[in-house]
């Protein structure tokens, strides 16, 4: 059984290296070509659902395709949009990206930690395998593994950060 979790964990830790290392900055390369140098208006950049979406889009004028989107918090209190880069489908964020949580979070508690979530996504939702930094409790946690709905499903590695780095 424990040979069997140790395959299981090697397989997810190398399959997630693939996303993290080859795929992602592959993506993130594509989608800043859409950004244009500072004070030029931008051709491709749309409103999107309160906020700013440059990259390609389908013939709905829909995010398909790579491409980045930040996001207006709509919270007087943030000064920092959320920002995702990656993948869409029909407008809905699909395949492989990076969602960063510049506005909601703890930089009392963690003033140099910037939350994030890196891996698949499917309709909107973190599904499939990726690496999740959490700042909402007082010790920094990251989750590499399964995601299912939004949520930590499967198997994986829960670890504490703010233990490993004393």
């Amino acid at each position: 059984l424990m040979i069997h979790f140790k395959d299981k964990y090697l397989k997810l830790q190398k399959d997630l290296k693939k996303i993290i290392n080859i795929k992602y900055p592959k993506i993130e390369k594509e989608s800043k070509k859409f950004i244009t140098p500072k004070n030029k208006p931008n051709p491709n950049a749309s409103i999107f659902f309160n906020g700013i979406f440059i990259g390609k889009k389908n013939k709905h004028k829909l995010p398909n395709g790579v491409g980045s989107i930040i996001y207006k918090t709509g919270d007087p209190k943030y000064d920092d949009n959320d920002m995702f880069f990656g993948e869409f489908k029909n407008g809905l964020r699909n395949g492989i990206g990076k969602y960063t949580y510049f506005a909601n979070r703890n930089i009392g508690a963690h003033p140099f930690t910037i939350p994030y979530y890196l891996g698949e996504w499917h309709a909107d939702l973190y599904y499939g395998l990726g690496k999740k930094i959490i700042d909402n409790f007082n010790d920094e946690m990251f989750y590499e593994g399964e995601f299912s709905n939004d949520k930590i499903t499967g198997f994986g590695n829960y670890q504490n950060i703010s233990s490993n780095s004393e």
